[in-house]
């Protein structure tokens, strides 16, 4: 590629990462974060190969990468705001439906009269039921229903009440003062503790004050706690850590424009001595963990860019994030 369009290419890719941010903003479900994880990961190697380049980029493209990079770090959405996201996603597709279309009970009756199809319903929850609109099944059949001695409403409505306090905790966990990486430790705890509490009824006493004494208050109790424990299987850290894994290729990248840009301007490639002295130093921070990005001599010119425990955030993926830097001496010689 001739200068202007290393440039061109540089710009694309970094209005790229953009678009994958942009798509998570605003309190998104862990599902889209899921997608761009997938989507921003696969730009990482077509900018470390134009930051590798023989020729020279110049001072000018170099630092538009660098600023860049900087912006895109500073505005990653935060974990806490996905598990928000997360939470309505629930209450609006899952718990709200079944609430909506199922009539209350009839007084002197003692039943349900027939519940409204989901078809039969004119409610909707904001923006439209999206793709596998839910309606085309029957909301009734999505529900937790087993007896016919709990009124299903009731049901939904004390799941609701629990998933609420569940969604408190969550923010607890996870505070938008803290690096993702203390937000992945609280969903891990969080879990942990909700699995082994939920058979303990004690854990659950907010829900019968909610209800009436007796079987149908036990019932009750034992649905929100199943529902919340089946919750607890699904694997929130693992989603914020991945996250956590574009924070960090942003960084290094950033480090690697960095490490190129004092490369250009020295004329040769420096040592890993580089990286604890100034300009280098001041950008080794990980926002991921708040800890330096591990940096790995490989060869003369040549390192790896690695979390700081050499670990990868989320633990089901592997190998371990890296960036790679392979500065060639050539590059500098007009």
């Amino acid at each position: 590629m001739a200068a202007g369009e290393m440039s061109e290419a540089a710009e694309l890719l970094l209005d790229a990462f953009r678009l994958d941010q942009d798509f998570i903003r605003g309190g998104t479900s862990l599902l889209q974060a899921k997608i761009v994880y997938a989507a921003s990961v696969r730009k990482v190697p077509f900018l470390e190969l134009l930051l590798n380049d023989s020729r020279p980029l110049g001072e000018k493209l170099l630092g538009q990468i660098q600023s860049e990079l900087t912006v895109l770090m500073e505005t990653e959405t935060h974990p806490s705001d996905l598990l928000r996201g997360e939470a309505e996603a629930v209450v609006l597709y899952t718990i709200l439906p079944p609430l909506k279309v199922l009539p209350f009970e009839q007084a002197g009756q003692g039943a349900h009269p027939a519940p409204l199809s989901a078809q039969e319903s004119d409610w909707s929850p904001p923006g439209g039921w999206g793709t596998g609109d839910p309606r085309s099944e029957g909301i009734q059949e999505h529900g937790p229903r087993e007896t016919q001695s709990i009124e299903e409403r009731d049901e939904w409505a004390l799941i609701w009440l629990a998933y609420r306090e569940q969604s408190r905790e969550w923010a607890g966990r996870c505070p938008r003062n803290r690096p993702p990486e203390a937000c992945v430790a609280g969903m891990r705890t969080w879990a942990e503790e909700l699995r082994r509490l939920s058979g303990e009824r004690s854990h659950w006493s907010f829900l019968a004050r909610l209800t009436r004494a007796g079987d149908r208050a036990e019932r009750l109790r034992e649905k929100s706690t199943r529902f919340l424990a089946e919750l607890a299987d699904h694997p929130f850290d693992e989603d914020i850590a991945r996250q956590g894994t574009v924070r960090f290729y942003l960084a290094a990248l950033r480090l690697h424009a960095a490490y190129r840009a004092l490369a250009e301007e020295r004329g040769a490639c420096p040592d890993a001595s580089a990286f604890d002295a100034a300009p280098l130093s001041a950008l080794r921070i990980d926002p991921y963990s708040g800890k330096p990005i591990r940096v790995q001599a490989l060869s003369p010119g040549r390192f790896a860019l690695l979390p700081h425990d050499g670990k990868n955030p989320a633990e089901s993926v592997e190998p371990p994030p890296a960036v790679f830097i392979r500065c060639d001496p050539n590059a500098f010689r007009q």
